[in-house]
This record gives C-alpha cells, sequence and structure tokens, in this order.
C-alpha cells in the first residue's frame, strides 16, 4: 500500500491490477457522502438484472454520474492503495 492521489491510482497499472475498482477503494476510505454514492450505485450495479434493460440502464447512468462525482471531488485526495 502507497499513500497516491485517486487520479495516481487511477493511473498506476500495479494499483488497478490489485484492486477490481480503485475508485471504490478509495471511497472505502474517504466515507464522505460522495464515497457513499459511489459505493451504494457500484452495489446497486452487482447486483442488477442485466437482462432487465431499463433498471440496467438506470443503474448504468447513475454509476457514470457517481464517479464522475466521486473524481470531481477526490481526484487530488490521497488514499492508501
Amino acid at each position: 500500500m502507497h499513500l497516491m492521489t485517486v487520479a495516481k491510482g487511477l493511473e498506476t497499472p500495479a494499483t488497478r491490477y490489485a484492486y477490481p475498482c480503485v475508485l471504490c477503494a478509495a471511497a472505502r476510505q474517504i466515507s464522505d457522502p460522495v464515497a457513499g454514492r459511489l459505493l451504494r450505485a457500484s452495489e446497486a450495479f452487482q447486483q442488477t438484472d442485466y437482462d432487465n434493460t431499463p433498471a440496467f440502464d438506470a443503474v448504468v447512468e447513475e454509476l457514470a454520474a457517481a464517479e464522475d462525482a466521486f473524481l470531481e471531488a477526490h481526484s487530488n485526495t490521497e488514499v492508501r492503495l
């Protein structure tokens, strides 16, 4: 584990290899409302029935919005990854 910004974690191949979702790993350490939204969206994505197209589309849109909001708020936040 190394102290690095969230943006650096996304750029580092070893970090991307070590964590299935770098953003979720960082969000678990930050624990604010923006991070919570990302974790909830990620969990909803994992539980969504992929054959239910409207539900899948909605959860993908929310996950993308949550990722964007998280990166906007925390791309320069340091975490241990």
